[in-house]
């Protein structure tokens, strides 16, 4: 709200500046979303869930610190063990 301005121009301003930030936050998130789509819709799911709890509920940061850890864990487990990373 540091941003507003009276009157149509400054709606449209703050607009624009709206579009801006949350394009810029979650255009990365939407592309890993579509690749994941194409490759698992359990996957996908999985991962909207998450961002979606992360984003929107209340107290939905205390899940990013524990996430990302196990995302890094899960990471280099598949970087050690690459067998299990494979569909047979």
């Amino acid at each position: 709200m540091r941003h507003w301005r009276a009157g149509a121009r400054g709606a449209l301003r703050l607009g624009l500046l709206h579009a801006a930030d949350c394009i810029g936050c979650c255009a990365g998130l939407m592309v890993a979303l579509v690749a994941l789509g194409a490759m698992n819709m359990a996957w996908m799911l999985t991962a909207a869930v998450i961002i979606f709890i992360e984003k929107s509920l209340p107290g939905g940061h205390r899940v990013a610190r524990p996430l990302g850890v196990a995302l890094i864990a899960g990471g280099l487990a598949m970087l050690v063990t690459p067998w299990l990373g494979s569909v047979r």
